[in-house]
């Protein structure tokens, strides 16, 4: 499980909530929780349901850096997708 100091990966949680990540990121995305990029709307991480790390990557062969973010989830947010997965599985089974 990879967990950081601000929170589970996204593969982490996924699998806390017994999905894939795929799974877990088209859930948000049918629920309208995520930008385009794939991070979490702003207020999302204000409640503290999510972190959005920003990281830095240096190709050795090319010398070319780039920067990328990392979803990460709290311990709020895997409470709060837990709930978010349930409420979508009743909805489709009603």
């Amino acid at each position: 499980m990879t967990t950081h100091i601000h929170g589970l990966s996204m593969q982490a949680a996924a699998k806390q909530l017994g999905i894939s990540r795929n799974k877990l990121f088209a859930l948000l995305r049918k629920h309208g929780h995520l930008n385009a990029d794939n991070t979490p709307h702003h207020h999302l991480v204000q409640q503290g349901l999510f972190n959005v790390d920003t990281r830095g990557f240096n190709n050795p062969i090319s010398g070319i850096s780039r920067q990328y973010t990392v979803t990460l989830v709290t311990g709020a947010g895997l409470s709060w997708l837990h709930a978010l997965k349930d409420q979508d599985a009743a909805q489709k089974a009603a």
